[in-house]
């Protein structure tokens, strides 16, 4: 068994969380729009930590623990303050967090936590500033 970081993120992409887009990582937006919103993708800056661990000998095994980033966009900053949004805002991070922790990888993978942080302006890959909050997926892969 190999390492398959983009079977993990086509399954998160396959999640079904009620009114947000999923996006794989060969769909990461070069320009976001209000119509294209809500969403979650993969962060540019997607893999933010990855560490390998022998656990067995023979045979050999590694444990490969990895924390992916995504970001959430809401809606674009100017169309609503965010006082008015915040609601939906956690009412979409309970929604992930419930998908993301619900994904069931077999013996090929595991979720161990999902962390929900930088709740305000966040810039889509253009530059433009829409509301939403940074998701962080804690990994484990046995190979």
């Amino acid at each position: 068994m190999a390492l398959s970081l983009p079977t993990i993120t086509a399954a998160i992409a396959g999640l079904s969380i009620s009114g947000v887009r999923v996006l794989d990582l060969d769909d990461i937006p070069d320009a976001t729009f209000a119509p294209g919103v809500p969403c979650l993708f993969p962060d540019p800056a997607f893999l933010s930590s990855a560490s390998g661990t022998a656990i067995t000998f023979r045979p050999r095994k590694y444990q490969v623990e990895r924390d992916v980033r995504y970001v959430y966009l809401h809606a674009e900053c100017g169309s609503l303050r965010l006082a008015n949004v915040m609601p939906a805002l956690v009412a979409a991070s309970d929604s992930i967090i419930s998908a993301l922790l619900g994904l069931e990888g077999g013996n090929a993978y595991h979720v161990n936590g999902v962390s929900i942080g930088g709740f305000g302006a966040l810039s889509d890959p253009t530059g433009k500033q829409f509301w939403g909050f940074q998701v962080t997926v804690a990994l484990t892969e046995v190979v």
